[in-house]
């Protein structure tokens, strides 16, 4: 959210979660709902195929498998506020228009849930998924709850190649906001579908200079490993179907991870910014729909390793 110097959630770091047992785990089998157009402003659901195409019926499409946490599963880890940087006096130095703490965190990541689970459920009205919809009430009944509370939010995690999972503004119909979009070559294609989630073809994985070069002992490297593994694997599995996977893997960051190191001391030598991340990733997105930019590594002038 801007230069590290002036990124507002500077005020607060958020750490891995503590170590969980391997049954909290199990595999799923998945099926892919879609939305096809029939005729104007009228929609009906199909069950993805790889490697393309759809079916009408849910027992001819393809499944995937998925290693995934079981529903009630529990994950506790730190985060902390630094008192410093939440100063009234020191964010009116920051220009910050309003100050950033947890419960205004809490707020504002529960406005935007409320808004993608009714995307979500008006989704399971058009496709006529009864057991999406009724998930999705219990959703919203649980986040009623948890603002009630007054001490916590409901976050939601996923990924995927929509259009949602690009952007953060959720009404996706929003004429104004779609002309806008409409300048980016990425979008536009993706708009011309005119389904309500267009689909923008493409999956990103952010991953490290980590997964490329290993250091001996370095449990760091062996999850980027991973995310490297992860990307190709993904690529295999839905190139077919005309999407691209990236994996974008930088090298020394500047960014508050330095600064929560043992050593409390800043990255040595050179770095990127975040800026420099952000439009890899933009340029990667922005080609043409033909092209597949696969594995993006990334520098700073001076990093050896």
């Amino acid at each position: 959210m801007g230069p590290s110097g002036a990124d507002p959630l500077r005020v607060l770091s958020a750490f891995d979660s503590k170590t969980v047992p391997a049954s909290t785990f199990k595999i799923y089998l998945l099926r892919t709902s879609t939305l096809e157009s029939r005729s104007a402003g009228k929609f009906e659901v199909a069950w993805k195929q790889i490697p393309r195409g759809s079916v009408k019926r849910a027992e001819d499409s393809t499944p995937v498998f998925a290693e995934m946490a079981a529903p009630g599963s529990v994950f506790e880890g730190e985060w902390h506020q630094n008192a410093f940087l939440s100063q009234p006096e020191i964010g009116k130095a920051l220009r910050r228009r309003a100050p950033l703490n947890v419960s205004t965190l809490f707020e504002l990541v529960n406005n935007y849930t409320e808004q993608l689970l009714r995307i979500q459920k008006q989704y399971a009205e058009w496709s006529g998924l009864a057991l999406l919809k009724s998930t999705v009430e219990q959703l919203e009944a649980r986040l009623t709850t948890v603002r009630e509370a007054q001490r916590g939010c409901v976050l939601p995690l996923g990924w995927g190649a929509g259009f949602l999972s690009k952007v953060a503004i959720l009404n996706t119909q929003d004429e104004t906001y779609r002309g806008i979009l409409r300048q980016v070559g990425l979008y536009a294609r993706a708009i011309q579908s005119g389904l309500p989630f267009p689909k923008t073809r493409r999956i990103v994985f952010l991953g490290s200079v980590a997964g490329f070069k290993n250091t001996p002992g370095n449990m760091y490297s062996v999850t980027k490993w991973a995310a490297t593994g992860l990307a190709e694997n993904t690529r295999l599995l839905v190139t077919g179907d005309g999407i691209g996977v990236t994996l974008i893997a930088p090298g020394r960051v500047d960014t508050p991870f330095w600064s929560h190191r043992s050593t409390g001391a800043a990255a040595d030598g050179p770095s990127l910014t975040a800026e420099h991340i952000a439009d890899t990733i933009v340029w990667a997105l922005d080609q043409p729909a033909s092209v597949d930019i696969n594995t993006v590594l990334l520098r700073p002038i001076g990093q050896a390793n």
